[in-house]
């Protein structure tokens, strides 16, 4: 097996692809280009939308408000104003929210006296959310007794009644403590003895690999196998659909010169796919509002040797999905026969590679053996900055997925040596 002829063969493929548009729109244009976009008009379309509910004042029924006491003065007059940023200042309308006092977003209405009249107008999206008030209310706040019971209705499948029924639990909870504050005068302390306060040990940076690192490695698995698809199903099937294999078998070059040829441009395809969609994702995460929340809230470090480390684990993978996909390439009679047999193996490999998002799922012995979900979990824990907690781990992943990517180039190179599969019609 003479290298030259493997890279002649490496480099002949390498330009059949690049004039090929399908791949180049698989392998560049979507990972770099339409993805981020495709994350940049979502993500911001998310914020508008939740912004837009925020910004809405919630439309609110009181019913039973003839029993309800203080408390319709309370929803009414009370605890309504609104923070307004000083000067020119911008502010985000969650924060406005946040600082704005409990009633400030609330449309009190007591004129809505029957309870199926307030609930069939929630469902036509008259009121976002109903207090049902119960007879006798304010009687039991005036005697000091215990027991009454306020229901909210309101719509869960429903974005503006869920924000209308938060804000009412917030103004509900001001309001108990008033009341308890009037019945227990300077008592009122001995309610509450102690303060608890949280305090996060995880830095900005800490907190940014564990989000990333769930997402990352399903997105690195995915474009690695996607990557190669139409190189594989062009480099085989293609060739016998276009007549041209026979010509490439007549050459001087050995079957397995060829094979180990087009392997690697398959294996070189799924690398460089996943490397642009990394890059596509941090211009779509950097750019935009999303950029500016997410710059805020998390640091973003990878140190050199995560990521060598990242990208010395999806050699591996990559040399397993090429030699999963060319095998099932030279099979195929067409081009639409290769597509037909690796669409439903995408489902293999979309499955596994979601282990990254599972909560709960933690490396082990066992799971590093699973082909797709070890490579899926040592990513996360590198990404996640935890390099070192996974190295004994690493090596059992590393050396499984190479096995399987021994044995995946081995069955590529036996079926292109067999004369009923290459001239397979």
């Amino acid at each position: 097996m003479s290298p030259r002829v493997i890279w002649i063969v490496f480099r002949k493929e390498i330009l059949d692809i690049i004039r090929d548009r399908r791949t180049l729109i698989f392998m560049i244009v979507m990972p770099l280009l339409a993805i981020p976009i495709l994350i940049h008009l979502m993500s911001n379309f998310m914020i508008g939308s939740a912004r837009s509910i925020s910004e809405q004042n919630s439309r609110v029924a009181l019913v039973g408000a003839a029993d309800a006491g203080d408390l319709v003065d309370f929803l009414q007059n009370q605890q309504r104003t609104r923070f307004e940023p000083p000067g020119d200042s911008e502010f985000d309308i969650f924060v406005v929210e946040r600082m704005s006092e409990t009633n400030a977003f609330l449309e009190v209405r007591t004129d809505i006296e029957d309870v199926a009249t307030a609930q069939e107008m929630i469902k036509n999206k008259e009121l976002d959310a109903a207090l049902v008030v119960p007879p006798g209310f304010a009687g039991v706040l005036a005697a000091n007794e215990v027991g009454s019971s306020l229901r909210i209705d309101y719509l869960s499948t429903n974005e503006r009644s869920e924000n209308a029924q938060s804000r009412l639990r917030r103004s509900l909870a001001v309001f108990r403590e008033e009341v308890v504050k009037q019945r227990l005068g300077e008592s009122f302390a001995l309610t509450e003895p102690f303060e608890t306060a949280d305090a996060d040990l995880a830095t900005s940076r800490e907190r940014a690999g564990e989000v990333f690192g769930r997402f990352l490695p399903y997105i690195i698995i995915l474009m690695t196998f996607t990557g190669g698809i139409f190189p594989a199903t062009s480099l085989a099937a293609g060739e016998k659909e276009q007549k041209t294999l026979e010509t490439l078998l007549a050459s001087p070059a050995s079957r397995v010169e060829l094979v180990t040829g087009k392997f690697l441009v398959i294996m070189a395809t799924g690398i460089i796919s996943a490397f642009l969609a990394l890059t596509g994702m941090y211009y779509a995460f950097s750019i935009g509002e999303i950029g500016q929340r997410m710059r805020e809230s998390f640091e973003l470090h990878m140190d050199a040797a995560s990521i060598a480390l990242a990208g010395l684990l999806v050699i591996p993978l990559a040399i397993f999905f090429a030699g999963v996909l060319l095998t099932l390439s030279v099979f195929a009679r067409s081009f639409r026969e290769a597509q037909s047999y690796i669409s439903p193996l995408s489902f293999l490999i979309i499955i596994p590679a979601f282990t990254s998002f599972l909560p709960g799922v933690e490396l082990n012995t066992t799971l590093s053996l699973v082909p797709i979900v070890n490579v899926s979990l040592v990513l996360k824990e590198i990404l996640a900055g935890r390099a070192m907690d996974v190295m004994p781990y690493f090596g059992l992943t590393f050396a499984s997925t190479l096995v399987i990517a021994g044995l995946a180039i081995w069955l590529c190179a036996a079926m292109f040596k067999r004369e009923g599969a290459i001239f397979k019609v």
